[in-house]
């Protein structure tokens, strides 16, 4: 079974999988940790995450930051077998993961997902043909 598990510093965590979720519906398998608000500790609900994954399962963890102190927490369950550790990671990416056959997650899809995903982040500016219909529209 697929399990995800999303760690941001403060509120990305929730507010990226509440987004994911509006979109394609209640994921059981979508977890998140809002890390260093609310008194939540870190170390305990990591833990608690991986009581619930068993051999077999597909584990993919996402963090907002490289060099952050939430990645650093998740870095040493990289060792576990089907488990990967995607950082700087966007909406296009979750929205992927989440709605793929979880026979086909491996580390090669994940690269090819992330590739996908940087696409998606564009200077709309860039766009002569988007900004010549808004000049139109703002001379009607």
């Amino acid at each position: 079974m697929l399990k995800i598990l999303i760690a941001t510093h403060s509120r990305f965590a929730s507010g990226i999988k509440d987004t994911a979720e509006f979109i394609v519906g209640k994921q059981k398998y979508l977890h998140s940790i809002n890390c260093y608000v609310d008194g939540v500790d870190l170390k305990k609900e990591i833990e608690g995450f991986f009581d619930n994954v068993i051999d077999g399962d597909i584990v993919v963890l996402m963090t907002d930051l490289m060099v952050g102190s939430v990645n650093q927490q998740l870095i040493k369950y990289m060792n576990r077998p089907k488990t990967y550790l995607i950082t700087g990671f966007n909406l296009p990416l979750l929205l992927e993961i989440v709605m793929s056959d979880e026979s086909m997650i491996d580390e090669s899809a994940i690269e090819e997902m992330i590739n996908a995903s940087k696409e998606q982040i564009i200077l709309v500016n860039k766009f002569s043909e988007l900004n010549m219909c808004i000049g139109e529209d703002e001379d009607d």
